[in-house]
C-alpha cells in the first residue's frame, strides 16, 4: 500500500509504500550507514530503554507510520484484534503507546464513539519464529468455522 507516491522506490517497484515506513528494516539500515556498523533491533530497544533520544525516536517514527497503515485498513475492516509480531514485537511498550495513539488519530473508528467489546484491540505478540505462520492458520480455521 503506497502512502507516499512521491517517497522512495520500494523492493515491489512503487514508490513510498507502507512498509518502507512502517517497519524498522530501513531506519535500522539508516542507522547503520551513520555509525558505520551493522545496528542490531536489539541494541536500539536497549538504547531506547536507557533514553537515548535518537532510538525512540526511530521507534516512535515507525509507530506513528504504522499505526496510520493500520488505521487505514482497521477503518475498513474493523478488526477485533491486531497483533504486531516479529522485529517489531521486541520494541514491546515503547513500540505500542505510540502505535495505539497513531492507530486512534488515522482510524475513522474511534474508541471512545463504539462500546469497549466492540473496540480493536492491539497488542504485542510472543515474537515466536512463527507469528505470521500462526495467524494465517487462524486465518484458515476461522474462514472454515473451525475458530471463533
Amino acid at each position: 500500500m503506497s502512502i507516499d507516491p512521491g517517497g522512495d522506490l520500494c523492493r515491489c517497484g512503487n514508490r513510498g509504500c507502507l512498509e518502507l515506513y512502517a517497519s524498522f528494516a530501513r531506519p535500522l539500515e539508516q542507522i547503520s550507514r551513520i555509525v558505520r556498523r551493522p545496528v542490531t533491533m536489539d541494541e536500539v530497544i536497549m538504547m531506547a530503554e536507557q533514553g537515548d533520544v535518537g532510538a525512540l525516536r526511530m521507534i516512535e517514527d515507525t509507530a506513528e507510520f504504522a499505526g496510520r497503515g493500520l488505521g487505514l485498513i482497521g477503518s475498513v475492516i474493523n478488526p477485533p484484534l491486531i497483533i504486531i509480531g516479529g522485529r517489531m514485537a521486541l520494541a514491546g511498550d515503547i513500540l505500542l503507546a505510540p502505535l495505539i495513539a497513531s492507530y486512534e488519530r488515522h482510524t475513522l473508528i474511534k474508541s471512545r464513539d463504539i462500546a469497549p467489546a466492540l473496540r480493536t484491540r492491539i497488542i504485542v505478540g510472543k515474537h515466536t519464529e512463527n507469528d505470521a505462520l500462526l495467524g494465517a492458520v487462524g486465518l484458515v480455521l476461522r474462514h472454515n468455522s473451525r475458530l471463533q
